[in-house]
């Protein structure tokens, strides 16, 4: 609410957070509908505000009768920030990206933001389905997990080659 129009360079696509929740100063990169909203208001004196007589409390009443209109229950303005976050994520956004634009200090807060939805959860799930989907040749019920190795009934132990990141051979029985 304390954005001036000194700290909006259109141009440039912009916007200068001087004074943030945790004190730091922040610069942002707008994207093309924040633009085209900064662009639509009556420009004013560089020392002007952006949003000079929007009241915050106000703002936040009308925020959640627009929430109550569209059956949105329990959000507020507030609300919007976990949902860019989440959102940002489910597209690939990295969690450090995500903390960065949101202004956090650390990881925990971002991850505290980002809330997956289910559908998103399975369809990364789903991932690993096709990666692992060609490990095996032949059911599964006919190997038995022992210990930290996989083996065969047949011939006993057969660890596959396995780095920290990912499996980097294929084996069969």
């Amino acid at each position: 609410m304390n954005l001036r129009w000194m700290d909006v360079d259109l141009d440039k696509g912009l916007l200068c957070l001087r004074v943030t929740k945790n004190g730091t100063t922040r610069i942002l990169r707008l994207n093309e509908p924040a633009k085209l909203v900064l662009s639509s208001l009556p420009a004013g004196n560089p020392a002007d505000r952006v949003f000079e007589g929007v009241d915050p409390l106000k703002l936040s009443v009308y925020c959640r009768r627009v929430f109550h209109r569209l059956s949105i229950p329990d959000a507020s303005f507030h609300t919007l920030r976990h949902t860019a976050a989440s959102y940002l994520v489910m597209e690939g956004a990295d969690l450090y990206a995500v903390g960065q634009i949101l202004g956090h200090k650390t990881p925990r807060m971002t991850q505290r933001y980002a809330h997956l939805s289910p559908e998103y959860q399975a369809a990364t799930a789903g991932k690993l389905d096709r990666v692992m989907g060609g490990i095996w040749t032949e059911q599964p019920a006919n190997r038995t997990l022992e210990a930290d190795s996989l083996s065969d009934p047949e011939t006993g132990p057969k660890p596959p080659s396995v780095s920290h990141r990912r499996v980097t051979r294929k084996w069969t029985a």
